[in-house]
C-alpha cells in the first residue's frame, strides 16, 4: 500500500523568513477611533507558532478585557507562502466576522508588510498591516486602511516585546 501522499511535502524554505515571529509577544497600542467607536488604548498577547506541519505561522492576538472595553478585540490569523506567485499569504479572522485577506513579496529591510482587503459587516476596504522588527524581541505593527484616494488612515499602532518562545 503507498503511502500518504502528503508524505515528504516539505514546507517552502521561504517560510524560514518567518522564524522570527514564532513565541509569545506582549503588546500596548492604540486603536484609532472608526465610525461608533472611540480611539482606545489596547493591550494584549500576541502567540506565533507554527502550525499544520510547519506549512503556516499560525497567529492568535487577543486584548485584555476591561470594564470599559467587554468585547474584547480578537483574531487568529494564518501565514503562509505560494511558491507559484512567489508571495507570503495572510488570512485573518476576527471576532465578528471581519477577514483580512493579504500577500506581501516579503521582508523589505526590517519591515515585513501585507497588502489586501478587509472585508467587515458587508464593507470592504484596501487594508495594510505593517511588521517592523526593531530588534529580536520588540516589534512595532501597524494598520492602516487605504482610503479611495490611496492614502492611509492609522487604524492600530503596537508596540510588541516579546515576553516567551513559542
Amino acid at each position: 500500500m503507498k503511502g500518504d501522499p502528503r508524505d515528504g511535502v516539505k514546507p517552502p524554505p521561504e517560510l524560514e523568513a518567518l522564524d522570527y515571529f514564532v513565541g509569545i509577544w506582549g503588546y500596548k497600542g492604540r486603536l484609532e477611533a472608526h465610525r461608533d467607536e472611540s480611539a482606545r488604548d489596547v493591550k494584549g498577547s500576541l502567540i506565533c507558532r507554527w502550525e499544520l506541519g510547519k506549512h503556516f505561522l499560525g497567529v492568535a492576538e487577543d486584548d485584555e478585557q476591561t470594564l470599559a472595553h467587554p468585547r474584547r478585540r480578537q483574531a487568529r490569523a494564518y501565514w503562509g507562502y505560494d511558491a507559484g506567485a512567489k508571495l507570503y499569504t495572510c488570512a485573518v479572522f476576527y471576532y465578528g466576522g471581519g477577514r483580512f485577506i493579504a500577500a506581501s513579496p516579503g521582508w523589505r529591510g526590517d519591515v515585513l508588510t501585507f497588502a489586501g482587503e478587509m472585508s467587515a459587516g458587508g464593507e470592504r476596504v484596501a487594508m495594510r498591516q505593517s511588521f517592523n522588527q526593531k530588534n529580536d524581541d520588540d516589534l512595532i505593527v501597524q494598520v492602516d486602511i487605504i482610503d479611495p484616494d490611496g492614502d492611509p488612515i492609522r487604524r492600530l499602532a503596537q508596540r510588541c516585546r516579546r515576553e516567551g518562545e513559542g
